[in-house]
C-alpha cells in the first residue's frame, strides 16, 4: 500500500517539475 502511495507522489512530483 505504500508502494501506492509513492508512486502517486512521485507522478505529481514529476509533473509540478514539469511545470514551471
Amino acid at each position: 500500500t505504500r508502494v501506492l502511495m509513492v508512486e502517486t507522489t512521485n507522478r505529481i512530483y514529476d509533473k509540478i517539475k514539469k511545470s514551471p
